[in-house]
């Protein structure tokens, strides 16, 4: 029985936008590099809209209303002058890895042990497609890196994407990356290192937002204060 992980490309476009005559064309990387420095910038500067959007319950429309009364109550926090342009999802993920590293960074993130694993391949129903079982075992294989070593998730979210920082951080994750991957048969991981990174982000965050609403979590959280 052979399993491997598979990298795959992931298209442009799904997080930047045509390019404006006139404008420099953005790369991949500086553009996941902008995206953590807004997503940064904006948690610092509303750390109260950035939290209502990412917790609360609501459509996609008022998701979308949300993210853009953000950026418009911040336009500091977006690079002038180049061809980027953020989705909201993409957005959302890199406000919750903020999230994440700003607020974990000096400690331990709640306990997740009382918390149902969230994500399984098994869960799904029996016609999924190759990319519905591909994208569960991506957050399947993610929910289990952060339950094991939610430390060093938090570490790496910290640090500005592609530095060489960043990749000791990904060095450090490589054996509990490895004991996480999906043992059922024929399933296959495909992501790069920028979806796996965002993936991390939005799900450490789910994880730490649904352990600190535990009854011995908040008592632990407020003790702390």
């Amino acid at each position: 029985m052979k399993f491997f992980l598979a990298l795959i490309a992931l298209a442009c476009s799904a997080m930047l936008s045509a390019q404006p005559l006139g404008e420099r064309a953005v790369s991949d990387k500086e553009a996941q590099i902008q995206f953590w420095k807004s997503a940064t910038c904006f948690f610092e500067r509303d750390e109260t809209k950035v939290m209502a959007l990412l917790t609360r319950k609501a459509s996609r429309e008022e998701r979308q209303e949300a993210t853009r009364e953000l950026v418009d109550s911040h336009k500091e926090c977006i690079k002038r002058g180049g061809a980027l342009r953020m989705t909201g999802f993409v957005l959302r993920n890199a406000l919750a890895a903020a999230y994440v590293a700003k607020t974990y960074k000096d400690k331990p993130m709640p306990d997740f042990s009382a918390i149902p694993q969230m994500y399984r391949i098994s869960g799904l129903p029996a016609d999924a497609t190759d990319k519905q079982k591909m994208r569960r075992g991506l957050y399947q294989f993610v929910e289990c890196v952060v339950r094991a070593d939610s430390k060093n998730v938090v570490m790496l979210l910290s640090e500005e994407p592609f530095s060489a920082a960043e990749t000791r951080r990904f060095t450090d994750l490589q054996p509990t990356m490895g004991s996480c991957l999906p043992v059922q048969q024929g399933i296959k991981l495909g992501f790069t290192r920028l979806e796996l990174r965002s993936t991390l982000g939005r799900v450490a965050f789910r994880l730490a937002d649904r352990a600190a609403k535990l009854p011995n979590n908040a008592k632990l959280a407020e003790a702390a204060e």
